[in-house]
């Protein structure tokens, strides 16, 4: 599934790479395709930054894995962006925004144990917003570069989200301890300590009602 999509992608990249050289004139660039220029290129930076991340302290092969491919593809999708930025004469940002470096900041402190589901669902979560920043762009952009950049952007950045949540949904399966409950989005669940007060509670109230049958019983005994 993941090969079928990768060649997708590429062959995808290819074609729109082409109409970028060859399209028509584009248009003068609107306020929404400065604002999907600058947003495209901290996503591209914030993959990177967090791809290494996991290089180093990721505990799962697959997370490695997704690790590997989405700075490869967010490095080649930053160089395509830079070359159709320089033709519009703006300068990209060279920094991933605050919300991503808070993230990236997020992944290097947290708990081993916790780190491939949280990447995951950093993942996840970004991959979505870029998802739907690139949508807008197809629909309200103007310059025709840009546009052709999308269409190329928009199938890779959809094959990214589907290894996450695949990798997301098998890291939390094997390891359900994790991450942590109400982190929000399918990822939460109950932790082992709270599942073990759970079960305690409930081992607890079967051996009050247990002791209380046992009384009733001896003093129906003792009132015969």
């Amino acid at each position: 599934m993941r090969k079928a999509l990768a060649i997708a992608a590429v062959s995808g990249f290819s074609a729109c790479m082409l109409a970028i050289g060859a399209g028509p004139a584009s248009a003068e660039p609107n306020q929404r395709d400065t604002a999907f220029l600058m947003a495209n290129a901290q996503t591209n930076l914030a993959e990177i930054t967090i791809g290494q991340l996991a290089e180093q302290r990721a505990q799962y092969p697959s997370t490695k894995e997704l690790a590997a491919k989405t700075m490869s593809d967010h490095q080649a999708a930053m160089t395509k962006l830079m070359a159709v930025a320089k033709t519009l004469d703006v300068t990209l940002p060279t920094m991933p925004n605050a919300e991503q470096q808070a993230a990236a900041a997020k992944l290097r402190t947290v708990d081993t144990s916790a780190f491939d589901a949280t990447y995951d669902q950093i993942q996840v979560q970004g991959h979505q917003a870029s998802i739907a920043d690139t949508n807008t762009e197809l629909s309200a952009g103007s310059d025709q570069n840009l546009k052709a950049y999308a269409q190329f952007y928009l199938p890779v950045a959809t094959m990214h989200l589907s290894m996450a949540q695949a990798d997301l949904a098998a890291v939390t399966s094997s390891n359900p301890a994790a991450v942590p409950a109400g982190s929000g989005g399918e990822a939460g669940t109950t932790s082992g300590t709270t599942r073990t007060l759970q079960t305690g509670a409930g081992i607890a109230g079967a051996g009050l009602l247990a002791l209380g049958a046992a009384g009733a019983l001896r003093r129906r005994k003792a009132a015969r």
